[in-house]
C-alpha cells in the first residue's frame, strides 16, 4: 500500500507540473500576444514609419523627384493661409463657405487666388511617381487634404463656369489623386477624407456634364485617367488594418462593446462573452478576440473589392468563423456590411460610365441604347440605365444629365 501510495503520490505530481507547465506557457503565451497587439496597434494608428511606394505619374510631361516634396508644403501653406481653430475633427473644414465655389462667396475667390501657386505644385506632384514619406503622422493631416481637396475642386467648378473645361478636368482628377496619396498613408481620417473628395468631384462632375464643351480626344483622356485613378486607388487592404487597429484598440482600453441577447436583456459588454473556451479568464478571451479582429482584416483585405462581392464576400468568407458573441461583431462594427465600400466603388463605375455616354453622345448626337455601344463593361448593366438624355442608377433617386454647352 505504501508502495502504491507513492507511485500515485509521484503521477500526481508528475501531472501537477505537467498543468502548471501547460498553463505557465498558455499565461506567457498570452502575456506576449498581448503585448505585441499594443505595440502593433501604435505603430498602425501612433507612427507613420517611413513609407515609400510609388504609383503611374497621372500626366506628363513625367518628371523626376518626390510628389510629398511638393505636396506637403502645398497643404502646410493652405492650412496657414486661413487656419481653424477650435476644432479637431477631420471634417472641421467641410462645410466652411471659404475655398468652396458652390457656398456662400465669402473669401472664395481671394483665397483661391492666393492659393494658386500651391495649387500648381500639387498639379505638378501628379507628374511624379514617386510618394516618400519621412517622419510620423500629423493629427491635422486629414483636414489640411479636405481642405487641398475643396480648394482643389472649386479651382475645377470655376473653371467650367469660365468655359475651360479642360483645365476643370485637370483640376477634378489633380483633386482625385492628392486624396488618394494622402489615403495611402493609412493615417486614421485619410480615408474618410479621400471619400469626402470623392463625393465633391462627382457633384462637380455631375454639374459639368449637364453643359460641357468637351472634344472627344478630351474626352478620351479623361476616361484614361479615371481608368488610371481606379485602378490605383489605395488598395482596401489599408482601411482594413486602420479599422481593425481601431477595433483592437477599443478592446485594449475596455471601451469595447458587444451585444447579447438573453432573454429580453441587452447586454453591451465584452466580459459577457468570456466563458470555458476562455478557461473563464478575461485576459485569455481579449487575446483570442484581438488575434480573430487582426487575422479577420488581413483576411479581408486580400479579397477581390468590387461593388457586386462586398458584402456577400465579407459576410461570408470574413465573419463566419468567428464567434458572433464578440469578434463577428467587432469587425467594422461600425460600417456594418461594409455597405459605404460598396458604395464608393458604385459611385466609381457610375463616374466612368457618365463619361463614356458623354464621349457617346458628342460623336454619335445621341444617347446610346445600351451600355455596350459606349464600352461600359457589362457587369454594370443591371445597376446603371439610360433615359432619353440622362443616366440614372438602381435604387437611387440620383439621375445624370447628359447634354453639350448650347
Amino acid at each position: 500500500m505504501v508502495f502504491l501510495a507513492r507511485i500515485l503520490l509521484i503521477v500526481f505530481a508528475v501531472l501537477l507540473v505537467l498543468v502548471g507547465g501547460i498553463v505557465w506557457r498558455l499565461w506567457r503565451g498570452v502575456q506576449t500576444t498581448l503585448a505585441w497587439h499594443v505595440a502593433d496597434v501604435a505603430r498602425i494608428l501612433d507612427g507613420v514609419p517611413d513609407r515609400t511606394c510609388s504609383r503611374p505619374a497621372l500626366s506628363g510631361p513625367e518628371e523626376p523627384g518626390n510628389s510629398w516634396d511638393l505636396m506637403r508644403p502645398s497643404f502646410e501653406a493652405l492650412w496657414q493661409l486661413h487656419p481653424v481653430y477650435g476644432s479637431d475633427s477631420h471634417f472641421g473644414t467641410t462645410m466652411e463657405p471659404d475655398f468652396d465655389a458652390h457656398g456662400i462667396p465669402a473669401d472664395t475667390p481671394r483665397l483661391l487666388g492666393e492659393s494658386m501657386p500651391w495649387l500648381e505644385s500639387c498639379r505638378r506632384a501628379t507628374r511624379r511617381t514617386r510618394l516618400d514619406w519621412p517622419g510620423f503622422p500629423d493629427p491635422l493631416w486629414p483636414c489640411k487634404a479636405i481642405r487641398i481637396g475643396r480648394a482643389l475642386t472649386s479651382t475645377a467648378f470655376v473653371s467650367w463656369q469660365e468655359g475651360r473645361d479642360a483645365d476643370a478636368v485637370e483640376w477634378l482628377t489633380t483633386a482625385l489623386m492628392v486624396a488618394h496619396d494622402t489615403a495611402r498613408l493609412g493615417q486614421p481620417g485619410t480615408w474618410d477624407q479621400m471619400r469626402v473628395v470623392e463625393a465633391w468631384v462627382r457633384q462637380d462632375l455631375r454639374s459639368m456634364l449637364e453643359a460641357h464643351g468637351l472634344t472627344e480626344p478630351q474626352l478620351v483622356e479623361f476616361e484614361r485617367r479615371l481608368d488610371l485613378l481606379r485602378s490605383t486607388r489605395p488598395a482596401v487592404s489599408v482601411v482594413f488594418r486602420t479599422w481593425g487597429a481601431e477595433s483592437r484598440r477599443a478592446v485594449l482600453e475596455h471601451s469595447a462593446s458587444v451585444s447579447l441577447l438573453n432573454g429580453d436583456d441587452v447586454h453591451h459588454a465584452l466580459e459577457e462573452t468570456v466563458g470555458w473556451r476562455d478557461l473563464f479568464s478575461m485576459r485569455v478571451c481579449t487575446a483570442r478576440v484581438l488575434n480573430g479582429i487582426r487575422d479577420g482584416c488581413e483576411r479581408a483585405g486580400t479579397l477581390p473589392m468590387t461593388s457586386v462581392t462586398i458584402p456577400a464576400a465579407f459576410d461570408l468568407e470574413i465573419r463566419a468563423p468567428y464567434r458572433k458573441e464578440d469578434v463577428a461583431q467587432l469587425l467594422f462594427s461600425e460600417f456594418g456590411t461594409l455597405e459605404a465600400l460598396e458604395e464608393e466603388l458604385q459611385n466609381w463605375d457610375f463616374l466612368r460610365a457618365a463619361i463614356a455616354v458623354a464621349r457617346y453622345e458628342l460623336v454619335h448626337g445621341r444617347m446610346p441604347a445600351t451600355f455596350s455601344e459606349c464600352g461600359v463593361p457589362l457587369v454594370l448593366a443591371p445597376r446603371l440605365g439610360i433615359e432619353e438624355d440622362r443616366l440614372s442608377i438602381a435604387g437611387s433617386l440620383e439621375k445624370w444629365t447628359i447634354q453639350r454647352r448650347k
